[in-house]
């Protein structure tokens, strides 16, 4: 198993250390591991970071990732996590007809 220390994680993921401990903070992100007063993060660390990171890419919000994965944890599905269940076929049906197009 890799090791880290907070500077390599961050570089590694294409974040900053700052990142990785709001991410901590806000609860996405489990603590490391600690040696002494040495801080190890694994390859588990860098493969969450690498998720939020994602996720952020695509808009979603610290707040919206830490409740996805609260939520998925829990076991609920997607429907649920975003309290749509009790919209029944509105959130297995299509909205619309209209075809998606491509560019080409």
């Amino acid at each position: 198993m890799t090791e880290y220390r907070i500077d390599d994680l961050a570089r590694r993921a294409g974040t900053t250390a700052r990142n990785v401990r709001v991410y901590q903070e806000s609860g996405l992100l489990p603590r490391p591991h600690r040696r002494g007063r040495v801080a190890i993060y694994t390859d588990r660390h860098l493969r969450q970071l690498e998720a939020i990171i994602r996720l952020l890419g695509e808009g979603f919000t610290v707040k919206h990732i830490l409740r996805f994965l609260t939520g998925l944890q829990r076991g609920q599905d997607l429907a649920q996590v975003l309290d749509l269940a009790d919209l029944g076929e509105l959130v297995t049906e299509p909205w619309s007809d209209r075809e998606e197009h491509t560019s080409e």
